[in-house]
């Protein structure tokens, strides 16, 4: 693979500056993980009317938010899903843990562990990179930014396809 298409940070702020900056109009942005989308009304702007911005999040409240936050920055141009993007268009459990000011995600029984004490279980439609892009309006991609919490290697799994002609890959990480 091409090494020079990924951007990581450990800082959130410092990796979302690093995205920001390589946006221009017309340009494509496919968010897995988009969680409220703070940082989603900055790239439409950049995108312009003629670029096109897709977010994905699979936790309820943090989906409700994401379109909440569109519409008082009325922001126009995204395309938002509740789905839970992986390696397979299998069925999907995410479960989820609320904790003081956020939500930890896990995928599957693997990533939980043998702990499941504090999160709930839900499920919401499966479906990966690959067979997102497969939507003949997404012809070239700029960047794939991927914030999912210790689920990064199942979702490139699943955008191997994607990947070929994605300039970008942004992946934020913490210790």
């Amino acid at each position: 693979p091409d090494y020079n298409k990924f951007l990581t940070c450990k800082r959130w702020d410092t990796i979302h500056d690093r995205y920001q900056e390589r946006l221009d109009r017309g340009d494509t942005l496919l968010k897995v993980g988009a969680a409220t989308g703070e940082d989603l009304p900055r790239a439409a702007t950049n995108v312009g009317s003629t670029g096109r911005l897709y977010a994905f999040e699979p936790d309820p409240e943090n989906f409700d938010c994401l379109n909440k936050n569109l519409d008082l920055h009325a922001v126009t141009t995204p395309t938002t899903e509740m789905v839970a993007v992986s390696d397979t268009a299998d069925e999907a459990v995410t479960f989820l843990k609320k904790e003081d000011s956020h939500t930890t995600h896990r995928m599957s029984d693997a990533e939980l562990g043998s702990s499941r004490e504090g999160y709930s279980e839900i499920s919401v439609p499966p479906t990966t990179v690959d067979e997102i892009c497969a939507n003949p309006d997404i012809d070239q991609l700029k960047m794939l930014s991927i914030t999912v919490n210790r689920h990064e290697a199942a979702v490139l799994a699943g955008a191997t396809e994607t990947l070929k002609h994605t300039q970008y890959v942004v992946i934020p990480y913490s210790d």
